[in-house]
This record gives structure tokens, C-alpha cells and sequence, in this order.
């Protein structure tokens, strides 16, 4: 039986904890709701010393769907995680999955599987020891060992030492750790560090098919092309605060639209543009406008008599919004 949370009069559901400002800081959601695998972050805040590495950060990650946690190194990613694994303590603020947290959950292994690092292993061990460990400290039947290894595809080498393993072999590792107790919530850092291509596209249907099964998957990456091809959502922050949230479809839809322009005659159509446009010239004969449409673009070329070589829109990429999001927020704090 999981334990009781006392009873608050803000949502007629459980106390929020002291330091939190309210359901204003998420939109008026409730982080309390009792809706499995849902993980609601809200205010969060986490200080060290004189570093603060999560800033008031909410947002909300949905079952069903693979969420990326993006962020340059140092956005306090790893940091966020580890507070809502409640492996670290927050300075204010509350993190829940299905409506508690985490040291609240009846069943954690059964709720939440997690791999924040891939050198977490004794190295001495075998995978399949590791696992089993795993197993006999969670509670679960040791033949859930097997079961995962074969779900990863690491059965071949389930009885070689972790030492022998490549940093891919131990990322696989770490995956079937998380999915040791068959959660609801599976949390990753980092998942495609050290896969080649292959493993790579192997973890991308891997994730998805999990999302697909009704579970929740947060993704904390920064291999940004990697991320647009296997998250629905993704979730930005820069130091440690909240940037964007929402739809990846969404994002590349508000994303600005540049004309490429290649002429020998840059700085006559320079010129016939004058200060209508924002200009980037990358080369002797290239242009990057924005505020422009290629034909607009086109139409004042032919009127000025600019010959043309060539005049392409160039939509940017979720690379260019994540950086649009968090170029100030890169760096050593």
C-alpha cells in the first residue's frame, strides 16, 4: 500500500511542499493529480552553494509520448533528473511522477526505470550478475535478468564482464537496468552516447515502440539531430531555466525561413535591398536573408539587374531553434 500524502486545501488533493509557489507556475496543473506516468515539474529550484543549477523550472511530460530533455552541458539536465529520481534533495519546489514523488512511490522499480550514467556498473561483474543484483535488491524474480538482456539484444554478451563492454554494450546495459521492473516511466541521460549508426536507429524504435505501449519516456540529450527523428516533444531549458516546451512539429513550424542567394553581383543586390532585410553573407558569392520571401527576394534582383545562380528557401532545423533557445545559456557558470 503506498503512503498516505496529507490532504491540502489548494486542489483538494496533497499538500504541495514548502517552497513551491503554486499551479500558476505550470499553467494551473495540478502535480499532484493521481494520473499514471505522468511527470509534472514545478518550480523546481536546486542550489549549490553558490551555483544554482535549476531555476524555477516546470514543465510536464505526458504518457505515450518520448520527450526530449534538451540543453547545452551544464543547463542543469542531469541535475533535474536526479531530483525527480529524489536521488538528490530540490532547495524548493516539487517533481512527481503519476501525481507523487518519487520516495513516495509504492513500487518504484515497477513505476520508474531509469539510466542516468553508463559507468555505473561493477566492472568485474558480468552483465547478467549485475542485472541479477539488480533483481534480488528490487525485489523482482531473477529471471527478469534474462528477459531484458534478450530485449536489448545484449544476451550474447550477458556472461562477459562489464569491463570488456564498449561504451555502446554499456548504454544497452543501463537500458535493460531501467527496464528491470517493466515501469510505466523509463528516464534516460544521454541514451545514444557510444551507439554506432545501427544502435542508433535500434534505440529510436526502441523508445518509440515503448511510447507506443502507453509508457512515458523523458530523453535527456544533446544530440540534437538524433532527438528530431525520435521524440514527439521536447522539453528546452538553459541554465537551469525553462526556454520552450511543446510539439517538435511545432517548434520547426515557428521556426524563421532564410533565402539563400548565390551571385557574383553580392554587393550590387546588397544594395538594391537595403535595410528591408537582415542580411548574412557567408561567402564572396552567398547571401542568407531573413524578413524575406524568395520571390521578393527574386523580384528586387531582376528590377536592380542582379544575375541569379541561386535562390532557395532554407527552413531551419531543430539544431537552429535549440540554439535560437539557448545561446545565451551555453557555457561555464
Amino acid at each position: 500500500m503506498q503512503p498516505a500524502i496529507p490532504q491540502g486545501p489548494q486542489w483538494g488533493q496533497p499538500a504541495p511542499p514548502p517552497g513551491y509557489a503554486g499551479p500558476a507556475a505550470i499553467d494551473q496543473l495540478n502535480p499532484y493529480a493521481p494520473i499514471p506516468g505522468r511527470i509534472v515539474v514545478a518550480g523546481l529550484t536546486k542550489q549549490f552553494k553558490r551555483i544554482r543549477a535549476v531555476d524555477n523550472l516546470s514543465f510536464t511530460v505526458e504518457p505515450g509520448s518520448v520527450t526530449g530533455f534538451l540543453g547545452p552541458n551544464g543547463a542543469g539536465k542531469t541535475t533535474t533528473l536526479r531530483m525527480l529520481l529524489g536521488l538528490i534533495s530540490t532547495t524548493s519546489g516539487v517533481a512527481t511522477i503519476g501525481g507523487r514523488p518519487y520516495q513516495d512511490l509504492g513500487s518504484p522499480l515497477r513505476t520508474v526505470g531509469a539510466a542516468l550514467e553508463a559507468s555505473s556498473f561493477h566492472l568485474a561483474r558480468t552483465g547478467r550478475n549485475h542485472l541479477r543484483i539488480l533483481c534480488a535488491a528490487g525485489g523482482l524474480p531473477e529471471s527478469r535478468a534474462d528477459q531484458v538482456l534478450q530485449l536489448v539484444g545484449m544476451t550474447p554478451a550477458a556472461n562477459r564482464k562489464v569491463k570488456s563492454y564498449s561504451m555502446g554494450m554499456k548504454q544497452r546495459l543501463g537500458l535493460a537496468a531501467g527496464l528491470l521492473g517493466d515501469p510505466q516511466v523509463l528516464l534516460l541521460d544521454e541514451p545514444t552516447n557510444g551507439l554506432d549508426p545501427e544502435g542508433i536507429r535500434w534505440m529510436r524504435g526502441f523508445l518509440r515502440g515503448l511510447a507506443a505501449q502507453g509508457r512515458t519516456i523523458l530523453v535527456s540529450s544533446h544530440l540534437l539531430a538524433e532527438v528530431a527523428q525520435t521524440v514527439d516533444d521536447v522539453v528546452i531549458i538553459a541554465h537551469g531555466q525553462s526556454r520552450r516546451q511543446g510539439k517538435v512539429a511545432d517548434l520547426l513550424a515557428e521556426a524563421k525561413q532564410s533565402v539563400r542567394v548565390r551571385t557574383s553581383h553580392v554587393d550590387q543586390l546588397l544594395t538594391a535591398l537595403g535595410s528591408q532585410a537582415a542580411v548574412r553573407r557567408t561567402s564572396a558569392t552567398e547571401l542568407y536573408i531573413d524578413n524575406v520571401t524568395s520571390k521578393e527576394v527574386g523580384r528586387i534582383a531582376h528590377q536592380a539587374g542582379v544575375e541569379i545562380d541561386e535562390l532557395s528557401t532554407v527552413q531551419a532545423d531543430l539544431e537552429e531553434v535549440f540554439l535560437q533557445y539557448t545561446r545565451t545559456g551555453a557555457g561555464i557558470r
